[in-house]
């Protein structure tokens, strides 16, 4: 049975015609010795954006399939790969951000390339999500409108041009190796899709959906830019049920099954579904300060989100409901435990 889920989301943008095609791509591989996610988003001012990042994650993919018929990846071949690939879209003047990670399923570490404004973020449950890549961007442009600064209630609106991408030529790849335990996630998107306000509490709640395809297919897109995510997650590690009393029994060392990164992933389950549950409000306060107790912090943002939601409960439900008494001591009890993650920084 395989230990990962794979789910990937591409959008075209709203300024973009009915005839034109998603600049961004999106593509993966799965052999029985690796996993490769691979995402691109072309460059919109050259001749064919969805043709650069196509070809871009289509040839990287053959040229990682063809390898790993006689060996395994490492950064070298990844950015030998990507090097080949380079003078493909320059002969056709195409230009493209690229971003790949791949993963041994048996190894608890990946590894990654990277190029121009797409990015690759590692999302565990003591830290959150976090960007391990660094965007390829040139200094800022004022922008011009008929020859004049283009303002914005006074402000002079400004773009950031990348400074590299594959078809430029000549580059410099980024590669590098990261932790990825079971649980965790690696999520590449690009810049219309990490660009959107909620990006970060959307990434929360996709990732700790038991079903990932379908929740990653519901992100909201509403820019003018073409959005694409593409999440690799590990399941192994994590299959038991979530309850508040096995969890309860897990913390008590009651019983001793999951490792503590695991163990806050449950939480935060919990929780999320918990505050939503009409008549589980006492259970779910009083395991909510049990976790306070023994200093059990889930990520800051993950934690803020929940305790929105539960709040938004509490409101929408009316007075003579004769649950809102429980809900609100829900709410108390999430609102201590934020307080204390925000002010020792969740887990380690």
């Amino acid at each position: 049975m395989k230990s990962y889920n794979i789910a990937y989301k591409s959008e075209k943008g709203r300024k973009k015609e009915h005839y034109e095609r998603n600049g961004d791509y999106c593509a993966y591989l799965e052999t029985d010795s690796c996993v490769i996610v691979a995402l691109a988003d072309g460059v919109g001012r050259c001749l064919n954006d969805a043709e650069a990042s196509e070809t871009a994650c289509r040839v990287f993919i053959e040229k990682c399939r063809d390898h790993l018929e006689r060996h395994l990846l490492d950064e070298d071949t990844l950015r030998r790969f990507c090097e080949e690939i380079d003078p493909v879209l320059s002969a056709k003047r195409l230009m493209s951000c690229f971003s790949a990670v791949a993963w041994q399923p048996k190894e608890n570490s990946a590894i990654w390339i990277h190029v121009g404004d797409t990015r690759i973020y590692h999302y565990s449950f003591g830290k959150g999500l976090r960007q391990i890549t660094t965007d390829d961007h040139g200094k800022p442009v004022i922008q011009r409108v008929n020859g004049k600064v283009h303002t914005d209630h006074g402000s002079v609106i400004t773009a950031t041009p990348i400074s590299s991408a594959i078809g430029d030529t000549g580059l410099c790849f980024h590669t590098g190796k990261i932790d990825f335990a079971p649980g965790e996630c690696l999520v590449l998107c690009s810049d219309g899709m990490y660009g959107s306000a909620g990006f970060a509490l959307d990434m929360e709640t996709v990732i700790g959906s038991d079903n990932l395809p379908v929740a990653t297919s519901r992100i909201p897109h509403t820019d003018d830019d073409d959005a694409s995510v593409l999440i690799l997650r590990r399941t192994d590690g994590y299959g038991r049920k979530s309850s508040l009393q096995s969890l309860t029994a897990e913390i008590n060392g009651v019983e001793k099954h999951l490792p503590r990164h695991i163990l806050l992933r449950e939480i935060r389950t919990s929780m999320s579904q918990g505050i939503t549950q009409e008549g589980s409000e006492e259970a779910l306060a009083t395991f909510i300060k049990l976790c306070s107790e023994r200093h059990l912090h889930i990520a800051y943002e993950a934690a803020t989100g929940i305790l929105e939601t539960a709040r938004k409960r509490y409101y929408d439900t009316p007075s003579s409901a004769p649950h809102k008494k429980d809900i609100e001591r829900m709410v108390i009890a999430l609102q201590n435990y934020v307080a204390e993650v925000r002010r020792f920084g969740g887990s380690k």
